[in-house]
């Protein structure tokens, strides 16, 4: 959810800020939702510092069994897993933040549509994205869990699995 819930913030702080008259906004409007977001990395670095690490991350540490090269043992044992992942991310990620940030030059320049207008239509649309992320990660969990999680090279057991009953 926080790839959409960036885009539509950043997207209705630029949608605020071209509400100034041109020349403002192209001499210094276009700062300022960069300056406020300067806010949200305070907001988030306090968030951070305040959530506890997992317990199965607090284990983990008080077991002492840290791998030297944590990302040479992933791909190790979970290569398929992995590039399947990266995959698919590339696959909808890239199209859709190319399609973000191409959207408002392509519907202004070519089309010739008010930026405000472009701007509300990329904000709806990352907060519809918002929304059904939850919606369809619990789908995805729900058949997750009818199906087995574990490989053979995985040592963590069945009833210790997240997507277990």
């Amino acid at each position: 959810m926080g790839a959409p819930a960036g885009v539509g913030l950043a997207t209705i702080a630029f949608f605020l800020a071209t509400q100034l008259d041109p020349a403002s906004f192209l001499e210094w409007g276009w700062r300022l939702p960069f300056l406020f977001s300067a806010v949200l990395v305070l907001v988030g670095l306090v968030i951070r510092l305040s959530i506890a690490e997992s317990p199965e991350f607090e284990k983990v540490r008080e077991s002492a069994v840290e791998v030297k090269m944590p990302i040479a043992e992933a791909f190790r044992r979970h290569p398929k897993e992995i590039f399947l992942v990266a995959g698919t991310y590339l696959s909808q990620g890239v199209l859709a933040y190319i399609t973000m940030s191409y959207l408002v030059s392509y519907g202004t320049t070519q089309l010739k549509i008010a930026r405000p207008s472009v701007l509300l239509g990329v904000f709806v649309a990352a907060v519809i994205a918002t929304i059904l992320y939850p919606v369809f990660g619990a789908l995805a969990d729900r058949g997750a869990a009818r199906r087995p999680t574990c490989s053979a090279r995985c040592s963590c057991s069945p009833a210790s699995s997240p997507a277990s009953p």
